[in-house]
């Protein structure tokens, strides 16, 4: 190998070891965690083949994708607990929906590590779909019209109907406080403190009847393929729930991308304030139940819906960062500014 190539290897080598060491700590000060987490991560890597050319890399915050070209096959390593779970969950949806959806084909979920040594890894490997990403500016009502179709199969085969009030959904996610620092969490609870109060203002009934079903989750435009039949990938948010949720998400997301090319996370936030005060979206909203009359009960409920649509993105938001980052408490104070101006 001529020596300017090794060095370019060793190069990158370095950028990308660099970059996943700043995701493995759990606390401050895990030292001695990021040392075993990264030897067993290059061992993970080692396993799997994937030092070599036919690969492209993607590292998040919370999980490294590794794409083979040459076998066709998506891995997926956790970089802390809470990607652990995400993957999980990812790939129980993979199992379970195969015949409903064009999705990747699960082939082996793996368990690696030691709680003692605070390395635990979970790493997955899938198929690789064979078609291209969707653009943003190419979406429009018939391609909107198809994307909730397709999903439309998932949603009717599992659709449920509860008794519920809106501090039990909020509450759902409390799990994931676990993952976060406790000035978030103060934070959080100040927001869902005002979110209740709100909705005791606008509704009568603190309990209510809701058709939840499984959603997508994480339903933008960026884990949608088309070949030419609409594709879905990254189901790491997937649950039961609102399925207003997978469109709130699309349509807003989609819209904040169309508006700004690189959106920021404040923008992103005001769009959503902005749909929970206007009726802004009335089209798209009856074409969704349109196509999914079994969920037009939950109509009634549309602006509780939405303040929960709210509170589960600023989560999920959050945790796109780890506990040692600046810019969440920024997201939150403005969030916390917002929500008390519309209990004004």
């Amino acid at each position: 190998m001529p020596l300017h190539s090794l060095f370019k290897k060793m190069i990158k080598f370095i950028q990308y070891s660099y970059t996943i060491i700043k995701y493995f700590p759990e606390y401050r000060f895990d030292i001695f965690g990021v040392l075993f987490k990264y030897i067993l991560h290059l061992i993970i890597i080692i396993r799997i083949n994937a030092i070599n050319s036919d690969c492209d890399y993607y590292v998040g915050t919370n999980v490294v994708v590794i794409v083979n070209n040459r076998m066709n096959i998506v891995y997926r390593i956790a970089l802390n607990a809470y990607a652990n779970s995400r993957i999980c969950n990812n790939y129980d949806f993979l199992l379970k929906n195969r015949k409903y959806l064009l999705i990747p084909n699960a082939i082996n979920l793996f368990h690696t590590g030691s709680k003692y040594l605070n390395n635990k890894i979970v790493f997955s490997s899938e198929s690789k779909l064979r078609s291209k990403l969707i653009e943003a500016p190419n979406i429009n009502n018939e391609t909107f019209a198809e994307i909730i179709n397709q999903l439309s199969i998932i949603y009717e085969h599992n659709q449920n109907t509860s008794l519920v009030t809106a501090d039990l959904i909020m509450n759902k996610y409390d799990h994931l406080f676990i993952y976060c620092p406790q000035d978030w969490i103060d934070k959080l609870s100040i927001i869902k403190n005002s979110i209740n109060n709100i909705i005791e203002y606008i509704s009568d009934d603190k309990t209510f009847s809701a058709v939840f079903t499984i959603i997508h989750g994480d339903l933008t435009y960026r884990n949608i393929l088309i070949n030419p039949k609409i594709e879905f990938i990254d189901f790491d948010r997937s649950e039961i729930t609102f399925p207003e949720f997978d469109l709130f998400l699309f349509l807003i997301d989609l819209h904040t991308y169309k508006q700004y090319q690189e959106p920021t996370y404040e923008q992103l936030f005001n769009n959503i304030f902005n749909f929970i005060k206007n009726d802004n979206m009335t089209k798209e909203i009856e074409m969704f139940y349109g196509l999914n009359n079994k969920f037009y009960e939950n109509k009634k409920i549309l602006p509780i819906i939405k303040y929960c649509f709210f509170y589960r993105t600023l989560i999920y938001t959050l945790l796109n960062f780890r506990f040692y980052a600046s810019e969440p408490v920024t997201i939150l104070n403005k969030c916390i500014y917002k929500i008390e101006q519309h209990g004004h």
